[in-house]
């Protein structure tokens, strides 16, 4: 059952189209992520929903009643909503131990019997994990215990959605990742709706069901975190998300198996398309660095680049490679290390199934240049085309 919705929401910040338009449901125990650029509208429809701000277009229903709704005037202030929010920078009072600050928000609502106050304040403190810190106050307590009280502050009022607001990102890389699987642990247990707002790509997609992109207010894609990752419909959610290699040229034909062939500076690519491509059309490939495989003898198959080694750089579970085909560079990653010394030749092998063909990214202007660079194809394994690295 979906718990909540949202629904064309538009902000403006006077001539500033914030938010535009936007339009997503979150099931009763799912967690979403809001994922993008500083600037790109995520904090702004988490605010939002929260009713911190107010809505300029559509509605933000939960559970089928409006808490927001522009069309009719309608703004439930958001101490009616009974949303718990996890801020970015905890906001615990220092004044107060980690009880009191748990407590306080039934304190300011009123009407909760004391006895029931101390227990609910107990369990949330069970829950994260900070029984026996009940009396120390922020100062005595680490980055992350903070964060839990700032959590168990928020499900301490019985919340009917979960907000969080990058709240992760002032923690250190080890903790940060415990985080995250505690996280997701608490909010499954609670089977409320979540949704977690952050610029962080790996957290985004560790934590979450589902994965919203958003782009100067819009939503880019959204989808399951795999679907995204293996299959982004434009540049910019394969450049956001992750590592590619982006290559521009132009459609050739059918290659077999739903695949196209597409004629590049690296040579002819078998591809794979979302939609039917056009013989002619420009193109731009995505191809991320660990669907290339480096081999020192050439293997069979198609989509074989003879490349040469510039550097490699150890990361511990996989290498990196920089290998350039000609002046074209191509970031390579790969577990199994390839014993050649810089300046050697490899031969880079990229899987057709994951070099992807992105959606109406080219322009009719690249068509026609790549349409002449296609008449001397012979000529142009090897020369420099519009390519980046991300």
């Amino acid at each position: 059952m979906t718990s909540l919705i949202v629904d064309r929401l538009t902000k403006r910040y006077g001539s500033v189209l914030a938010v535009d338009g936007i339009s997503f449901s979150v099931e009763r125990d799912e967690f979403i992520s809001l994922l993008g650029p500083s600037g790109c509208g995520k904090t702004t429809t988490l605010r939002c929903i929260a009713g911190f701000e107010r809505p300029d277009g559509g509605a933000i229903l939960l559970n089928g009643e409006p808490v927001a709704d522009a069309a009719t005037g309608f703004f439930r202030p958001p101490n009616k909503r009974h949303f718990g929010m996890v801020f970015q920078s905890y906001a615990v009072w220092p004044h107060m131990t980690v009880k009191e600050n748990v407590a306080y928000p039934l304190k300011v609502q009123g009407g909760v019997p004391r006895a029931e106050m101390e227990a609910r304040v107990a369990d949330k403190l069970r829950i994260v994990g900070l029984v026996g810190y009940e009396e120390r106050f922020p100062t005595q307590l680490s980055g992350g215990q903070q964060q839990r009280v700032a959590l168990a502050r928020a499900l301490v009022m019985e919340p009917r959605a979960l907000l969080f607001d990058e709240p992760l990102s002032n923690l250190d890389a080890k903790l940060r990742e415990r985080m995250r699987f505690e996280l997701i642990e608490i909010q499954s247990k609670l089977g409320i709706p979540a949704v977690y707002v952050t610029h962080d790509q790996a957290e985004a997609m560790v934590m979450s069901r589902t994965v919203i992109v958003m782009e100067k207010g819009r939503i880019s894609q959204s989808g399951r975190p795999e679907e995204v990752y293996a299959r982004p419909k434009s540049r910019f959610v394969a450049d956001f998300i992750g590592l590619s290699n982006f290559v521009e040229g132009t459609v050739a034909g059918p290659a077999g198996d739903g695949n196209w062939l597409v004629r590049t500076p690296l040579g002819e690519l078998v591809c794979c398309s979302d939609e039917p491509l056009a013989p002619g059309r420009a193109a731009v490939l995505a191809i991320r660095p660990e669907c290339i495989r480096l081999q020192i003898e050439r293997p069979s198959g198609p989509n074989v680049v003879p490349v040469t080694l510039k550097q490699r750089y150890f990361l511990g579970p996989y290498s990196e490679y920089f290998v350039a085909a000609g002046e074209i560079p191509l970031r390579v990653q790969a577990s199994d290390p390839v014993e050649v010394a810089p300046g050697g030749t490899l031969f880079a092998a990229i899987d057709p199934e994951r070099c992807r063909v992105l959606a109406g990214e080219a322009s009719p202007e690249a068509a026609q240049e790549m349409a002449v660079r296609a008449t001397h194809a012979a000529d142009l394994a090897f020369r420099t085309p519009s390519v980046g690295l991300a």
